[in-house]
């Protein structure tokens, strides 16, 4: 697990490593406000880290943004609501096991180095279900907390 860290610290360490100037390419945003950003001198907005995410695909994004808000700016639609269905919450997680299956599975197909054009495919598969997969892990996370909180009326036991 990453260590939650700033705002500003992330947003440094992956301009470090990909640069102000691509970072500025890739959000169509002047590099000034970049390295403002950088040195934490203005907040950055959910649309910058969503296209530094699209970039990079670094995990510590989605987790500080988890940290901060109770559900992910990724696509989905008719996410049903995880605090009353639990039959919703099951058929999540059957969805969110297909997607930790397909992580196994390409574990194993870059393991040997070489990468054929439908591991290609499968790999862009992989990165399109990504944001959805964080999406439904924090809709199940608050689901569980939302019912036990109901369920405990607070209390710890």
């Amino acid at each position: 697990m990453h260590e939650m860290r700033s705002d500003a610290e992330l947003f440094r360490d992956i301009c470090d490593a990909v640069s102000v100037k691509t970072i500025a390419y890739h959000t169509c945003m002047a590099a000034n406000t970049i390295r403002a950003y950088y040195h934490g001198r203005i907040n950055i907005p959910l649309g910058v880290w969503a296209d530094v995410f699209a970039l990079t695909r670094d995990p510590r994004i989605p987790l500080l943004l988890f940290a901060r808000a109770p559900h992910f700016f990724g696509p989905i639609d008719n996410l049903p609501d995880m605090a009353v269905d639990s039959a919703a919450l099951r058929s999540i997680c059957e969805q969110m096991q297909r997607f930790t299956d397909m992580q196994s599975e390409l574990v194993e197909i870059v393991a040997d180095g070489r990468v054929d054009a439908a591991d290609t495919n499968r790999v862009d598969e992989y990165n399109k279900l990504y944001a959805q997969h964080l999406a439904y892990s924090a809709a199940v996370h608050r689901g569980i907390n939302n019912a036990y909180q109901r369920a405990t009326a607070g209390r710890r036991s």
